[in-house]
């Protein structure tokens, strides 16, 4: 319950949504609900019966959702669970920011509502917004795979814009010394200088674990951490990366003066940094 603004757990009892169908007070049960959940399900009841009473006035039939039909975000749900069950946290992250928008934009509440038009009315919707033509096309396959698991017909789909693969930007070691000296925070340095000088990818890095460090071989064993992570690597391919003098001396320096009983190397609250490569960027543009 929600006493003085605070929520309040008990271990016994569940909540139940009072309201009247005309004359007659009906009750509905909300099993395992929490008090935040029970609060936001009485709001939307309440928002519920009064747009019925407006609608009545006004003449217009209001047509109740079918409880036996998915809804779209009932689908998105469960599509995300998949995505996540099978290890590819950032995949999920990718296919909800898109999809969460392209549902917004084509307004449909069931599957068998969407048509094409919803797809490019999503990519006007997102150059409107200015963003470029890789982006959209991101987006557009993001929502495709969304599609496909509900297996909508994807080849009527409109084509994604195409665009020009731009060369990717390499620091000098200049740049590099630079942004070394700079960046005098001891995490940030180490995991700037880790992330550089081997080039491990971004949910590699965010899931490294002391264990990981062979300091006797001198290399960083990168492998899936699905039971305590949920991560599994890109192409289920595990592999070894050597680590140069400077490199491993600093690791274990770090882990003397800095590292915590957690076992990840590069945590922040506790949980793997899910913005290393962002924070990387924007060092590198600043300096």
């Amino acid at each position: 319950m929600i006493a003085a603004g605070k929520e309040v757990k008990h271990t016994t009892g569940y909540y139940e949504l009072r309201f009247y169908d005309g004359a007659d007070p009906v009750y509905e049960a909300l099993p395992g609900a929490s008090p935040t959940e029970a609060e936001y399900k009485r709001k939307k009841k309440a928002a519920e019966l009064s747009a019925r009473v407006v609608a009545k006035k006004a003449g217009v039939q209001v047509v109740p959702a079918e409880p036996q039909r998915k809804t779209l975000a009932v689908e998105l749900k469960q599509f995300l669970a998949d995505t996540v069950d099978r290890g590819s946290l950032e995949a999920a992250e990718v296919y909800k920011l898109a999809c969460d928008e392209f549902l917004q934009v084509a307004g449909r509440q069931y599957a068998d509502e969407i048509v094409p038009e919803d797809v490019a009315k999503f990519h006007r919707a997102l150059e409107q917004r200015g963003m470029s033509k890789r982006t959209v096309s991101n987006r557009h396959s993001s929502v495709k795979a969304f599609l496909l698991y509900l297996h909508f017909n994807t080849k009527e789909l409109p084509k994604p814009p195409k665009f020009d693969k731009t060369m990717p930007e390499i620091n000098t070691d200049t740049e590099l010394v630079a942004l070394f000296a700079a960046v005098t925070a001891p995490r940030e340095n180490l995991l700037y200088r880790l992330m550089v000088q081997t080039g491990v990818r971004e949910r590699e890095a965010m899931h490294l674990e002391w264990t990981d460090i062979d300091a006797e071989r001198k290399i960083l064993k990168l492998q899936s951490k699905i039971k305590r992570w949920g991560f599994r690597m890109k192409d289920f391919e595990e592999r070894e990366l050597p680590l140069t003098d400077d490199l491993l001396g600093r690791l274990m320096d770090y882990k003397r003066d800095h590292a915590g009983p957690n076992t990840l190397i590069f945590l922040k609250a506790g949980k793997p940094d899910t913005h290393m490569l962002r924070s990387l960027k924007e060092a590198l543009n600043k300096w």
